[in-house]
């Protein structure tokens, strides 16, 4: 188990927020998780991604527990670093992709990108920052990767080759993260490529949700986590920190 929300509300008492949101995620798993609207995703992204406290309920999470998401990597937080230390290109040269051992420079390069490693991250734009977001998140080993924005943007063909990659081939846990009026027809192409739970949450703004299976059917509310595995998260609302 991964992380784990039992009974969480967001602003629960707010047209935009979230009621008592009971769902697990596992490690090495598929996800597609859908909201009811922009506002409730982003609330329920935020939380995931350490930016906001929830009101209500619990949140329980592995020790080394870390989430990755693609909006804070396209430009919803400011990064100071250079992109080569940021990709820790020289400390840590080499990771486990699409079942073997690979260079980090070798990635890079088939994206067209090994150029970039001087460059802050703040000042990429465009076909640039994309790059940048689809190896920030290839690099990654573990935790939880969050997508709400790439499976809608156009990439050309080494970028989908390495997002097709990405999405079939990462250890981590990945979610494609949308709301009621996201186009379907960029989650379909992706979610055909792997075998994703589905996870209903847009009713939650009415009311306890039911997050379903593989088959439809409902799941049982997770039982709390053994403690010497996992740490609890404050119940509190916090503010996010828009800088690294």
């Amino acid at each position: 188990m991964l992380i784990q929300f039992a009974n969480v509300g967001f602003f629960p008492d707010q047209e935009f927020g979230l009621k008592r949101v009971s769902l697990e995620l596992e490690w090495g798993k598929r996800y597609k998780i859908t909201l009811a609207n922009q506002d409730q995703m982003s609330g329920f992204l935020g939380i995931l991604e350490g930016r906001y406290q929830v009101h209500r309920g619990r949140i329980y999470k592995a020790r080394d527990y870390a989430c990755h998401s693609d909006r804070l990597l396209l430009g919803d937080r400011v990064y100071k670093k250079k992109v080569g230390p940021f990709l820790t290109l020289e400390s840590q040269p080499f990771l486990q992709f699409g079942g073997r051992r690979r260079a980090k420079r070798t990635l890079m390069e088939e994206l067209r990108a090994y150029s970039l490693r001087h460059l802050q991250v703040y000042k990429l734009k465009g076909d640039e920052r994309l790059k940048f977001a689809l190896l920030s998140l290839g690099f990654q080993e573990s935790g939880l990767i969050l997508i709400s924005q790439l499976f809608l943007r156009q990439l050309d063909g080494p970028m989908e080759n390495f997002f097709t990659q990405l999405v079939q081939e990462s250890r981590c846990a990945l979610a494609l993260v949308c709301h009621l009026q996201t186009p379907q027809e960029g989650l379909e192409r992706w979610t055909g490529l792997a075998n994703f739970l589905p996870l209903d949450l847009s009713q939650s703004e009415h009311g306890p949700t039911e997050v379903t299976d593989q088959t439809g059917q409902p799941q049982a509310e997770p039982s709390p986590p053994a403690p010497e595995d996992l740490e609890r998260l404050p119940e509190k609302k916090g503010e996010p920190n828009p800088v690294d």
